[in-house]
Formats: structure tokens, C-alpha cells, sequence
């Protein structure tokens, strides 16, 4: 018997004795923090659920600056035995709040919702836990939503308006997929509670939660797709990751690559390497676009490193391109030479 089946049977084997572990089958993990425009919605898109089973509440509320710890506290007052919130008289940041969140819930499978986004579907929970029932091999399942800009704005290389996300990632995926690119909507997760223990305290580092989270998780199984829009995700000029610019951006997935490196010991060293070099040239090449070149040297110079060291040959373009930054003069004064040989 192959390792791979070895260690399948052994995940469905550890899965069917954790089921007998949790207090109720499904928790809901709600992080707000001054959500007051949206957070209504997102509570009664929970309360709306039509399920078999009990579901818990469970609210991050990270001392909110604006009216949402009001609204979350008549919700619960309205609905006691449904909602429990988790106050704090000082802000967290979105990492140790969804950890104390995690914790909180008991829960044999975990489904996140921020306090910006909403469910569409009544039967989500449902679905997603039957799902989860049916497929011992999976750790965590997602669907596509109805991403949506808030103000009517469309980001360079982002969904447009009333987009459905992901286009692709409708069967199962696996650790190797989501390193890739990041396919699932926090608004559209469920997963297996307990699979990585407590949260690792260097997830702080990182400027994502949830990305990193589910690469985790999807470490102990596959990742499920159910095919169905249940979701909708706002995106807003408020929210983390819409407002972090594009070389923040690609600073924080380089980041969040290293760490994940190091984390599952270079077990995924091969397919975490070309990635590193494709954001590393990425990074490059906007500061080579900004004339940034003390910057755009040592990005490009990883980039090709990092192809070298996965295997690959650098493209004649990424050579070309550390040629101009490394040598500028030199770089010009050879193109006016092969110009004026070529007339």
C-alpha cells in the first residue's frame, strides 16, 4: 500500500475518533472590529441558518471604535442561547482575536465569517457539514461567492463587480493548489476543528490570516469544493487586505511563504521555491518600474536565485532585466550598439 493511502486511512481513522471530542456539530467563528454598517448582516445570516443540528455563535468582538459592540450586544440579549460574544477592553489586532476565537469554539467542524460579509444561502451550514461528512479525505471545503466592491470600485488584477470567485478550484485541491493562489473565500469556509492545535504564535507576523490558516489546515487533508454560490464578500476601502498596496502586498506573501517554509520543515520546499521567485520578481519589477533600483537589484537577484535553486533556467527576460538594474550604464550603452548595428 502506497504512503499516501497509508496516511489517508490513518486522517479518517483520527477524524471519525475527534467527532466524539466536540460538544455540538458545527461553530460559527464571527471576528468583527467596526463593522457597525455590516455586522447586522452578517449575524442574521447565521441566525437564518436551516440546520439538523445546534449551531453556536461564537463573536470576536475586538473593541470596536464604532457602534458594533452595541449591535453585537442586543443581538445576543435577543438571542441568548445562540450567540456568545467574547468582549475585550483592548484591542487585539485580527490575529490574536481570531485565535481566542478558534479556541472558543466547540464545535466538531469551524466555519468563518467576518463581520463585513454575509451568507446567502440558509442551507450553507448544512451542506458544508454533510459534505464534510461524506469526505473523510477532506479537511476543509469551501464554495464560490458573490465578491463585490462595496464603492463601486474595481482593483487592478482583482474580481470586478458582482464577480463569482474562484472561476476555477471546483473539485478537490489540494496544499500544493491554495500555495498557489489563495481560492478561498474566508466567507466560504468550513473545516475540521482541532486539526492544528493551537495557533502558532508567528502567524502574528504576517499582515493575512487567513490564507496561512487554511494552508494549515489543508496540510492534514484535502480542500472540497462545493459548487455553489452561499456567500457574499464585500470588499471596501476598510477592509485589511483592500487597502494594502501592492508592494505591502507582495512583501507580505514573500513573508508568509518563509515562514510556511520553515513551518512544515521544507516539506513543500519544491513548490514553495518558484513561488518565492515569482513574487520576488514581481516586487522587482515595480521597483524597476519606480526607478527604485537599490530596491529592484536584491529582488530580482532572489528571483533569479530562487529559479536556479528549484531547477529551473531563468527566463532570457528576468536575465535581462537583472542585467539592466545590476549595470545600467552598460545596459543602455549595449542597446544603442545593437540599435545601430541593426540599421
Amino acid at each position: 500500500m502506497r504512503n499516501a493511502e497509508v496516511h489517508s486511512q490513518i486522517r479518517n481513522f483520527e477524524f471519525r475518533i475527534s467527532n466524539f471530542a466536540f460538544l455540538m456539530k458545527v461553530s460559527v467563528a464571527l471576528v468583527t472590529y467596526n463593522n457597525e454598517l455590516f455586522i447586522a448582516q452578517a449575524i442574521v445570516s447565521v441566525l437564518s441558518q436551516k440546520t439538523r443540528f445546534d449551531v453556536e455563535l461564537i463573536i470576536g468582538e475586538d473593541s470596536s471604535t464604532d457602534r458594533t459592540s452595541e449591535i453585537v450586544l442586543n443581538y445576543q440579549e435577543r438571542f441568548p442561547g445562540k450567540i456568545r460574544i467574547l468582549p475585550n477592553e483592548n484591542h487585539l489586532g485580527i490575529h490574536r482575536n481570531l485565535a481566542r476565537t478558534l479556541a472558543a469554539c466547540t464545535g466538531q467542524y469551524v466555519a468563518l465569517l467576518e463581520g463585513d460579509d454575509y451568507w446567502t444561502s440558509p442551507h450553507k451550514l448544512q451542506k458544508q457539514a454533510d459534505f464534510l461528512d461524506g469526505n473523510l479525505d477532506c479537511a476543509i471545503c469551501f464554495h464560490p461567492v458573490n465578491w463585490f466592491y462595496e464603492d463601486g470600485h474595481i482593483g487592478d488584477g482583482r474580481p470586478e463587480r458582482n464577480t463569482e470567485f474562484p472561476q476555477g478550484h471546483r473539485g478537490n485541491s489540494t496544499i500544493e493548489d491554495l500555495m498557489g493562489e489563495m481560492f478561498i473565500p474566508t466567507a466560504s469556509a468550513m473545516f475540521r476543528n482541532g486539526l492544528i492545535g493551537d495557533y502558532p504564535e508567528w502567524l502574528s507576523e504576517l499582515k493575512m490570516a487567513d490564507w496561512p490558516l487554511y494552508l494549515l489546515i489543508a496540510d492534514h487533508g484535502r480542500i472540497g469544493c462545493l459548487d455553489e454560490v452561499m456567500s457574499a464578500y464585500r470588499n471596501h476601502a476598510g477592509g485589511v487586505w483592500f487597502a494594502i498596496e501592492d508592494e505591502l502586498r507582495y512583501r507580505a506573501v514573500i513573508r508568509m511563504y518563509e515562514l510556511l517554509d520553515a513551518h512544515f520543515e521544507y516539506r513543500y520546499a519544491s513548490t514553495i521555491r518558484p513561488l518565492l521567485a515569482h513574487y520576488h520578481l514581481k516586487l522587482g519589477s515595480l521597483y524597476d518600474q519606480s526607478a527604485v533600483r537599490d530596491r529592484a537589484l536584491p529582488a530580482i537577484a532572489r528571483s533569479v536565485a530562487g529559479e536556479l535553486q528549484s531547477g529551473n533556467i531563468p527566463t532570457l527576460n528576468l536575465l535581462k532585466m537583472l542585467a539592466r538594474v545590476s549595470f545600467p550604464s552598460v545596459y543602455k550603452l549595449s542597446k544603442r550598439v545593437r540599435k545601430s548595428i541593426a540599421h
